[in-house]
């Protein structure tokens, strides 16, 4: 006989797995969107009042394949400086329930979960 937090937990990924309740990828690409264009304009605000932007120039990379830079030397001499670019990417995987209205996604989920471990039980 099986113990009831065995049916609960098998009860959990039957319902995690429903197709229905993943948010599809268009919802999951604006969601990213909104969240970078939040943190670009979190992070220009932040560093308005920086001590960093009195000592140190902003430098903005608009195209190409490498970045151009002078030295200056102690004759009054600029050296040309060129570094190529190197390639860099990060990725994470977004969790399903936190994507569009987790609170209630996730309650609407629980009342189901209950629901399901209730039918189950009864009979």
């Amino acid at each position: 006989m099986p113990l009831q937090l065995d049916i609960y937990h098998a009860n959990i990924k039957e319902v995690f797995d429903l197709k229905e309740l993943i948010a599809p990828s268009e919802n999951v690409r604006a969601y990213w969107k909104k969240s970078n264009k939040d943190m670009q304009a979190a992070y220009e605000e932040a560093s308005k009042g920086s001590f960093i932007r009195e000592i140190a120039t902003t430098q903005r990379l608009l195209y190409g394949n490498s970045s151009i830079y002078y030295v200056h030397k102690g004759n009054g001499e600029r050296l040309r400086q060129e570094m190529p670019m190197q390639s860099f990417s990060h990725s994470t995987e977004m969790p399903r329930l936190n994507v569009l209205d987790p609170e209630s996604l996730d309650y609407i989920l629980r009342i189901y979960r209950g629901e399901r471990i209730k039918d189950e039980v009864n009979s």
